[in-house]
């Protein structure tokens, strides 16, 4: 079963004509992210949709941006509007590539008795429920891993070795990868641990930018988030945000405010404030602040971040 959409609606963005688009039915078995806000432009939407719909010389995503910037929340809230199934990986270096494919497994059978079973991995259960496999932060990978994985990127069958079945992935089935710093540049030095990607491997992808949500857009989503946050709040901790996060590309602090994080903030200055003004209610934005995110960060990054903090006070409109 499914239903017929607009394309555009979906997404609450507008396209020259409108594209009317079949979406499956949501079955209650089925891994489908849990819709939430998300501001989606019209060029991501349309390349997003070529991609699920294979029409692009790869089936492969790699979605490139700094740390907190929705690169995950970006392919998961676009399947939650298709109802298309993701399994989510969190990569790490210590990965084998035996964790992809899976492994035996210790049971009970019906009569109580210990038998051993074969528990698919995350890639083979993509691959026969012709789901997106997300592979997060995919470049702290070792060479290893990624090596295994050239076959699978190249479209191919997967022949599992421990149990000599060759796999064909079902229609549907698709790979995207988020990464910091991919091009092994200068940012990458602030992820210790990641891989720098060989040029076979980024060719066997269709690359994204993926930057962080204009104001107005994170402004729409933080509002609805946290109804109860005046728009003087929102602008102060939307411009307090971008600061960091400009001081974070530079290199200057080593944390960054994604809209997750501003979201805590909120939901924390919300229940904090109390109905306090003025110094009183600067208090407790920078007390939430610190349970948000700064309360986990190095000395020097608090001083710094509680500097914006301030300047960015007393530079815009004060909060009433």
């Amino acid at each position: 079963m499914s239903i017929t959409a607009e394309l555009g609606v979906l997404f609450g963005v507008s396209f020259k004509r409108a594209v009317e688009i079949s979406v499956p039915e949501k079955l209650p078995d089925m891994m489908v992210p849990e819709v939430h806000d998300h501001e989606f432009d019209a060029d991501t939407v349309k390349l997003m949709f070529a991609w699920d719909m294979g029409a692009l010389p790869r089936k492969n995503l790699l979605l490139n941006g700094p740390t907190g910037s929705g690169k995950s929340s970006l392919v998961e809230q676009y399947a939650a509007r298709m109802n298309r199934e993701v399994i989510r990986v969190g990569c790490h270096g210590r990965m084998e590539f035996q964790d992809l494919l899976g492994s035996q497994k210790l049971t009970r059978d019906d009569q109580g008795g210990v038998v051993t079973t074969y528990q698919d991995g995350p890639l083979v259960m993509a691959m026969r429920r012709g789901a997106i496999l997300l592979l997060d932060e995919s470049n702290f990978l070792s060479p290893a891993v990624v090596g295994g994985l050239n076959g699978v990127l190249d479209e191919a069958p997967l022949l599992n070795p421990d149990t000599g079945e060759l796999i064909h992935p079902a229609a549907g089935f698709r790979i995207a990868a988020t990464g910091n710093a991919v091009d092994g540049g200068a940012d990458s030095a602030d992820f210790r641990g990641t891989q720098r990607q060989n040029i076979a491997l980024l060719d066997r992808y269709i690359a994204v930018e993926v930057d962080y949500m204009s104001p107005m857009s994170e402004a729409k989503i933080l509002h609805k988030a946290v109804g109860n946050l005046t728009g003087e709040t929102i602008d102060l901790m939307i411009r307090v945000a971008n600061e960091v996060r400009a001081s974070y590309k530079q290199r200057a602090v080593g944390v960054t405010l994604s809209t997750r994080v501003l979201i805590s903030w909120g939901s924390l200055i919300d229940k904090f404030s109390g109905g306090a003004k003025g110094e009183e209610l600067l208090a407790e934005i920078k007390k939430t602040l610190g349970y948000a995110l700064l309360n986990r960060a190095s000395p020097d990054d608090r001083y710094v971040v509680g500097g914006l903090l301030e300047r960015c006070w007393a530079g815009g409109t004060q909060v009433k």
